[in-house]
């Protein structure tokens, strides 16, 4: 058996240490393999929010006192820390042999969901992390930038009184309580989700439905990693569309 621990925790909020030792413990007593997707790993940025913890590697635990190293395996792309989800570059980081083995050898079936990366895209990746002084510039400027956008975001949606997930400290967005603008009790809630994101997307700015995301009725996610000028934009759109209901 298997349980997927994303270090977001689809939240924007990072697992302390202490959970994630208690999350090995736990694999560890039920024979259960521990998949860590640290994509998001490099998009961590400063934060005066109290809540927000640092984000912990599983790869930087002594798993030896916690789990048998063999059960955990972490998960991470370029698509994220470095923008570049067009180069289908994904890693699988493990120490288990059998797993290798086994993913080799589906690269070499002709009918496949796992699949080698291209030439070109492996290529361009090693350059990239080959570069060092260029990887510290782009994710400093990156951590920046994604800093400055979580402030105005969130400092927009405490003035206009809107509920959101706080402790965030790490991704693109930012999960936002629009519950109270939900129309229309006698339809079906995902109909009144559905609703409102048309109404939202009809003034110009598209939410996914937290249909996706959240079991609680009227959560959308709401994603910040845009340029200052379209961010605060997207942002009196979202609000007027809102106020106009």
């Amino acid at each position: 058996m298997i349980l997927t621990l994303e270090t977001l925790e689809r939240t924007g909020r990072c697992y302390p240490i202490e959970m994630l030792k208690a999350i090995a413990k736990f694999c560890s007593r039920h024979a259960l393999h521990l998949i860590s997707d640290e994509v998001y790993a490099s998009c961590v940025f400063e934060t005066t929010d109290p809540e927000a913890v640092p984000f912990t590697s599983i790869l930087s635990l002594d798993l030896s006192n916690l789990i048998d190293p063999n059960l955990v395996h972490v998960l991470y792309g370029f698509s994220k820390d470095f923008a570049s989800g067009g180069l289908h570059l994904g890693f699988l980081v493990t120490q288990n042999q059998q797993l290798r083995r086994a993913c080799k050898a589906v690269l070499l079936t002709p009918i496949r969901r796992l699949h080698g990366a291209s030439q070109a895209a492996v290529t361009i990746g090693t350059s990239v992390l080959e570069d060092r002084a260029f990887v510290s510039s782009f994710i400093a400027r990156s951590r920046q930038s994604l800093a400055s956008g979580y402030l105005l975001t969130t400092s927009t949606l405490e003035r206009e009184g809107i509920n959101f997930i706080r402790g965030g400290n790490a991704g693109f967005f930012v999960y936002i309580d629009l519950s109270p603008y939900l129309e229309g009790e006698d339809i079906a809630p995902e109909e009144r989700e559905f609703s409102l994101a048309q109404r939202i997307l009809d003034a110009g700015v598209f939410l996914h439905p937290g249909e996706e995301h959240s079991k609680d009725l009227g959560w959308f996610r709401l994603v910040f990693s845009q340029d200052e000028g379209t961010l605060k934009e997207g942002l009196r759109r979202l609000i007027g569309a809102l106020k106009s209901a």
